[in-house]
């Protein structure tokens, strides 16, 4: 006699980018540290934990993309890869 095994409910997720705001930052190249220290500090100045922020720039280095992540997944992402040498 065959046991009937019942079906299993799958999730279905999306992520979804939605704009949450803009910030107006004053220099419009970044062309030194200080300039992209500048930009983080303003992205990240409501932030309560550690983050980090990985920021595109286009071809005249002006920011067009910054993009915030929290450092305790980017640490478990650099500890995975680096075993994986």
């Amino acid at each position: 006699m065959n046991k009937i095994t019942p079906a299993k409910r799958i999730n279905i997720v999306s992520i979804k980018m939605v704009k949450e705001g803009s910030i107006l930052y004053d220099v419009r190249q970044i062309s030194t540290p200080s300039d992209a220290a500048g930009l983080g500090r303003k992205f990240l100045e409501d932030s309560d934990r550690e983050q980090v922020i990985v920021c595109c720039l286009d071809t005249k280095n002006q920011p067009y993309l910054p993009e915030r992540g929290q450092y305790r997944l980017f640490k478990q992402f650099s500890y995975s890869s680096k075993r994986n040498l």
